[in-house]
């Protein structure tokens, strides 16, 4: 989903589906879903693409500073359908730094806010001898900081306690951006628009980045099914002993306001991926873990639990944790949405199972 305020409509369009055609090569389809700029249109498509259920991985471009109330309901609604069906959604975490409506008032864009949703930020890259990776820092244009609108998600909270500075991040409400990737303005890629190359930067070509590198997951899993939540994953893997092999610790720079720190921060989240290894990790978490729940088959949805008994989110035994997934849901059978509930409740966000009134 294009975001058309700040280049041509046609530019924005390009963009996504040329980085996307580029980073993840052997998708077999690239689903474009248009709207005009109204409250009404950003609905109807999001309704689309969660109806349609065709694109396991959505990256959407647009955003706007969290404070229209019933954008932001509806938003976490649409994204809760979302990971009931295994989407992904990689969410531009916008351009302005710490101050998303570019004014002197720290604010984050949303819908990266949404927890359902993987806030993507920009770093800035510096390279070595012959344009081998040397380093990343923070971008002053990165969006991040503290979001008004949601408490932390579960999968947050380990990484927001184990920050190196407490004052940089929140340990009661959701923190953005989650991850980072080179697309400063000093660093910007080159697109072929309208006969003439052209260069872009921003969260805009972050996002469609990130979503297609886990694509390239999804493809990998198969059968097993697609990644769906993958902050969960992310999160669990940055909390293990692979993140320094699986991520670009980004611990210098600022956004203007929130400066990068070791690990876990909000001017650059827990860092940009170091793309085979965390590839490997990812994949591994959806194929290595076996039938978790005994229901006769080895999804994503096993490797969720499995990352949820990591951080300590769930401690049921296997028997009690079937009977409270069937049980949470109204749906026919259970799904990654609700181990997300189950999390949820066992962190005491929610109080009770939307089955029970």
């Amino acid at each position: 989903m294009p975001d058309y305020s700040f280049i041509g409509a046609a530019d924005e369009v390009t963009l996504d589906i040329e980085t996307v055609a580029a980073f993840a090569s052997g998708i077999s389809n690239i689903f474009v879903y248009e709207a005009t700029n109204t409250t009404q249109a950003w609905i109807d498509d999001w309704t689309q693409i969660a109806n349609d259920d065709k694109a396991k991985v959505v990256s959407c471009s647009f955003g706007e500073p969290e404070g229209d109330s019933a954008t932001i309901v509806f938003d976490d609604q649409i994204f809760q359908q979302m990971a009931t069906q295994g989407q992904s959604v990689f969410v531009a975490a916008g351009d302005n730094g710490a101050f998303d409506a570019g004014d002197s008032t720290l604010a984050v864009d949303e819908p990266a806010s949404q927890p359902l949703a993987t806030a993507v930020g920009i770093s800035k890259l510096t390279t070595g001898a012959g344009g081998a990776y040397a380093s990343e820092s923070a971008s002053l244009e990165g969006g991040g900081g503290i979001s008004a609108a949601f408490l932390i998600p579960f999968y947050q909270k380990a990484a927001a306690a184990a920050a190196v500075s407490a004052a940089q991040v929140s340990t009661t409400m959701r923190n953005v951006p989650d991850v980072v990737l080179t697309a400063d303005p000093s660093t910007a890629y080159a697109f072929y628009v309208n006969g003439s190359w052209v260069g872009f930067w921003g969260s805009s070509i972050s996002a469609p980045i990130w979503a297609s590198f886990i694509s390239c997951v999804n493809q990998a899993l198969g059968k097993i099914g697609p990644i769906g939540l993958t902050n969960a994953a992310l999160y669990t893997i940055a909390q293990g002993g692979n993140y320094a092999n699986d991520f670009h610790d980004v611990s210098t720079g600022n956004n203007g306001f929130y400066t990068a720190l070791p690990e876990f921060d909000d001017a650059s989240g827990l860092g940009s991926f170091n793309g085979l290894n965390l590839y490997n990790d990812l994949v591994g978490l959806g194929v290595h873990y076996g039938d978790i729940n005994a229901d006769g088959q080895v999804t994503v949805f096993d490797a969720f639990l499995v990352a949820e008994n990591v951080v300590g989110l769930i401690t049921l035994p296997p028997a009690q944790l079937q009977a409270a997934m069937v049980s949470s849901t109204t749906e026919t059978s259970p799904s990654i949405f609700d181990a997300y509930l189950i999390a949820q409740y066992s962190v005491g966000l929610i109080t009770k199972f939307p089955v029970q009134t």
